[in-house]
Order: structure tokens, then sequence, then C-alpha cells
């Protein structure tokens, strides 16, 4: 997998797989959320983001509705600057699980969270440039 980038997505665009990353657990789920509750939620800041997987046709949709290149999307790695694009459920949620269900009972699905996009090849071709 290849870190392509970062940018902002409301939590209903994540989805889920038994068999990858850590299952939900409803203590730590009712735990985050109490936590909620008391500070600030700050999904923006890297210690909270998620990490999500995307095919090569999720990414290119996520390019084109950011109107960006591959390049211009890598760059939000460094600089801070999270864009937020609006999805149906495509994400691979691979951690940050627990987070996104006690954000989502807190906040509904509609808020905004940042995700680390994980660029995975879907097997049609390993031979295939994103760029």
């Amino acid at each position: 997998m290849e870190l392509v980038g970062i940018i902002q997505v409301p939590l209903s665009a994540f989805a889920y797989d038994a068999y990858v990353g850590r299952e939900r657990h409803p203590t730590i789920v009712k735990q985050l959320g109490r936590v909620f509750q008391r500070t600030r939620c700050a999904p923006q800041e890297p210690r909270n983001h998620a990490e999500g997987a995307v095919d090569r046709e999720t990414l290119r949709v996520i390019l084109s509705k950011l109107k960006l290149s591959l390049t211009n999307l890598r760059t939000t790695v460094t600089n801070g600057k999270y864009p937020r694009v609006w999805l149906q459920p495509c994400i691979l949620c691979i951690d940050g699980k627990q987070r996104i269900a006690a954000a989502k009972a807190k906040f509904g699905e509609k808020y905004w969270w940042t995700v680390r996009l994980f660029y995975c090849k879907d097997g049609k071709s390993d031979e295939a440039k994103l760029g």
C-alpha cells in the first residue's frame, strides 16, 4: 500500500470489512464517546486521523471530485491542508474503526473526519500507473 494523501470525508464515506483492522469493541467506542463529550474532538490532528484504503477507481473519483492531480494530493501529507470531498461509502477503514463509530454516535454520519488515504492495487494491472 502507498500513502497518496490526506483528505476529509464525511463519516458515512467509510466502508468496513470484518477481516481488515481491529474489530469494533463496544467498550472502547463508549469510552471514546465520553472523551468526545468532555474534550474538543479534533479529527484534523494527526493522532486522530483514520486510515483508509482505496482502489484505483475510487482514487480517480476522489481526484476528479477534488480537481487535483495525484501529485497535488500527495502534498497534503506535508502541507497540513486537507481538502474535503463528499463520497458514498468507498474508503475501506483499516485503522480508526473505534473513533469513527464513537464520532458517528456523537455527531452523526455527516460529520467530517480526516483520513490518511492509502492506494491498494486492485489487481487489474500491477504495471498500471496512477498519475
